[in-house]
């Protein structure tokens, strides 16, 4: 569980396209910030989250530099680091000293240089003018030495065939500085930036290629999700927050606390009606598996056919789990997302590498795995640990006659655990905005 904590609401002096919470900064409605309430909350609350809570908005950069460093200040007396997202326009010297002092990590959010950001304008600027000063930003926070991320946002402006080698440049040059990890999401739209999102077939054109691009052509790069395929299919960790068993209305992998301390759902959820929904509480007396809203998902999905919106006989059932609910087929959290083609690709292309470099391996997607039980979002089984102890028996994993098979059979044990919902050194970096 992670905690995001909306600092400026959805107060933003950006105005993306794509947002989703546009629907809700269209509405007007404005949280001021109370730090006393924001905190108290966080105190309320510190004890049932795995991960220290994230600063995040709407653009939290825009709350008042002593307001910033009174909420930085806690959570670094609580936690030893902090991060922040941030579209870095409004970054400068003194928020940088904040940064250092503090520990924090920074997630950018940019979707490329020139037109290829040109769907993030910022106080009244075409994003294409602001990348330039982004840019600058980013390079100045490396060069004191703090921690960078980057947030891509891929769409009809970055990620189509006649862009795609400007943005692996792009991605190149901020290797070149340092910046090699961060996220290359794909816009979502319930209907407020269906002109630019990308269909179906182009999300799977471009996510194949940059997984190409990132895992096997260019060594030591940590892009996700591509690189969450790898851990989910090994069962080293469950990954994004998207492979989680989210209940939609209980969304505890980004639980929300308000300017005011409100307590709020994933603001995600309100992308379709623009409204903010109450984080509901843990329903008791009832078994596990109902135990929160919107958890019939995960007990039907499964059973439903594709033609359907469903996952039926889908291979990696438990790897992906369905995918952001918020970003179901026709806005209806109970289907598939409308990107499944998109992951299926993905788990495809990260088992095919695996097997290439561990002929034998047993994956997490495996009928030999025993892994039923098990899904992304407690995902413990670990398959290195496997090859290793299946070599300590044999004296190799590659040995492959029937007898040397069955004395080097993997037991079957699977293991529950709790999720840590952490993209590299920056909290919950799959948000759209």
């Amino acid at each position: 569980m992670a905690l995001s904590l909306k600092v400026s609401g959805v107060k933003c002096n950006a105005n993306c396209e794509y947002c989703y919470q546009k629907k809700l900064r269209n509405k007007g409605k404005v949280r001021e910030l109370d730090v006393d309430s924001v905190i108290d909350q966080v105190e309320r609350e510190k004890d049932t989250f795995n991960s220290p809570p994230f600063l995040h908005g709407g653009e939290p950069l825009t709350i008042p530099k002593y307001k910033l460093d009174r909420i930085l200040k806690y959570l670094y007396n609580e936690f030893d680091r902090t991060s922040i997202q941030t579209h870095g326009y409004l970054i400068n010297d003194e928020h940088i000293e904040m940064f250092k002092k503090y520990n924090t990590s920074v997630g950018v959010s940019l979707d490329g240089k020139g037109e290829m950001n040109s769907l993030r304008g910022v106080a009244g600027k075409p994003g294409s003018e602001v990348t330039e000063q982004v840019m600058y930003n980013v390079k100045k926070l490396k060069d004191n030495d703090i921690n960078v991320s980057i947030l891509a946002v891929l769409h009809k402006k970055n990620a189509l065939p006649e862009q795609r080698e400007d943005l692996k440049d792009w991605i190149l040059e901020l290797d070149e500085i340092g910046i090699n990890s961060g996220r290359l999401n794909l816009a979502v739209s319930q209907g407020q930036a269906e002109h630019v999102v990308l269909t179906e077939e182009e999300a799977v054109d471009i996510w194949g290629d940059l997984f190409d691009f990132t895992i096997k052509e260019n060594s030591g790069m940590n892009w996700k999700p591509f690189r969450d395929i790898i851990d989910n299919l090994l069962g080293t960790k469950q990954g994004t927050c998207v492979f989680n068993d989210c209940m939609y209305y209980h969304a505890d992998t980004e639980s929300v606390i308000l300017p005011d301390g409100t307590r709020a759902n994933c603001l995600k959820t309100s992308m379709e009606h623009g409204h903010v929904y109450p984080r509901m509480e843990e329903m008791t007396g009832v078994s596990n598996d109902e135990k929160k809203y919107g958890g019939v998902r995960y007990k039907i999905l499964n059973q439903i056919p594709y033609e359907n919106g469903g996952c039926k006989g889908c291979k990696y059932w438990n790897n992906c789990l369905g995918g952001c609910p918020a970003a179901a087929i026709e806005g209806d959290w109970r289907n598939r997302n409308k990107y499944c083609k998109a992951y299926y690709k993905l788990f495809e292309k990260g088992e095919e590498l695996l097997r290439g470099v561990f002929p034998r391996v047993t994956l997490s997607c495996d009928e030999e795995a025993n892994l039923r039980s098990i899904k992304a979002s407690s995902m413990e089984v670990n398959s290195l640990e496997r090859l290793n102890k299946n070599k300590k028996k044999c004296g190799s994993t590659y040995k492959d006659s029937s007898r040397e098979k069955k004395q080097c059979e993997i037991k079957k044990s699977p293991r529950g655990g709790k999720n840590e919902h952490i993209d590299g050194n920056i909290r919950h970096l799959d948000s759209d905005a």
